[in-house]
């Protein structure tokens, strides 16, 4: 019986332990990573903060913060303005009696053949209630999507204050984690440490070498379409660089911007320039990174 409730009582434990650790795991694990990828950087920092962990710890995090916590809170701002802007045009759109967009029938070979038709089926009353409910359901999408922004601010913030916590405790919490796998492994123990930090830097340098790769060849390529606002894409393609499919996700619009500007030219060489070059970055980098 007392075994019973001894388990009973660690398995409560490990419960609550969860439940209170689970809010912060998705900024505890990114910390972890970035931590152990920057490591060598940070030793050169407390070599020069000589040896005073606090102020090379708070160093780190001011860095930390600059390059990558506040670009992605702007880029965060950014997308939360964008999707108030779409709920507006929706609503808008809804209420003019929902017409078609003047450059559907301006299209080459099939504008003319879409833009009538269509024109005639929506105002059919069963299409033009399935196409409001429709938008009503985009606009509560990108509602719920914006209310998540206040919570990728909070998750950004508290990847930098636990990056903080490691850098200032990390070789306390690394012997911690050693005695651990000591128990469980024995001597492999540091086999498996230094497997898992190796493999830890070069798939992160992959990724973000990759993405960073991918990004300068699309900043080149808006740079010579004229783009106005080519960091900022510049940006969003590194950040989906991350993800499959994603920078076009950003030049793909961006073509299709200039295409209806009537710059074809520059469209149909950003499509393969974003084909050939920005998106094949990822077939070679990527390995030879991660090698």
């Amino acid at each position: 019986i007392d075994l019973l409730i001894k388990i009973a009582f660690g398995v409560l434990i490990a419960l609550g332990c969860y439940m209170v650790v689970s809010p912060f795991a998705t900024a505890i694990l990114v910390s972890a990573m970035l931590c152990v990828v920057t490591w060598p950087f940070f030793l050169k920092i407390d070599r020069l903060c000589k040896g005073r962990r606090t102020l090379s710890a708070s160093v780190m995090m001011v860095l930390i913060s600059v390059i990558v916590i506040l670009p992605l809170a702007a880029l965060v701002f950014f997308a939360a303005q964008q999707l108030s802007s779409t709920v507006l045009l929706i609503r808008d759109w809804m209420a003019d009696g929902m017409p078609l967009p003047e450059w559907l029938g301006s299209l080459p070979w099939v504008g003319t053949y879409l833009h009538e038709p269509l024109s005639k089926v929506i105002k059919y009353p069963e299409v033009a209630a399935a196409l409001k409910q429709i938008g009503t359901n985009i606009s509560r999408g990108v509602l719920t999507s914006t209310l998540s922004v206040a919570n990728m601010l909070i998750q950004l913030l508290l990847i930098a204050a636990v990056a903080f916590i490691f850098y200032r405790n990390g070789e306390i919490l690394a012997k911690k984690v050693e005695g651990i796998l000591e128990k469980v492994s024995g001597s492999l123990s540091a086999s498996f440490g230094n497997i898992l930090v190796n493999t830890t830097r070069s798939v992160v340098l992959g990724i973000f070498g990759t993405a960073l790769g991918q990004a300068l060849l699309a900043y080149i390529g808006f740079w010579i379409c004229g783009i106005e606002n080519k960091t900022l894409f510049a940006f969003m393609v590194f950040v989906l660089s991350m993800v499959p499919m994603g920078p076009p996700l950003v030049w793909a619009p961006v073509a299709a911007a200039l295409y209806l500007k009537g710059q074809t030219g520059l469209a149909v060489f950003l499509v393969l320039w974003g084909t050939f070059v920005v998106s094949s970055v990822d077939n070679f980098l990527k390995p030879m990174l991660i090698s």
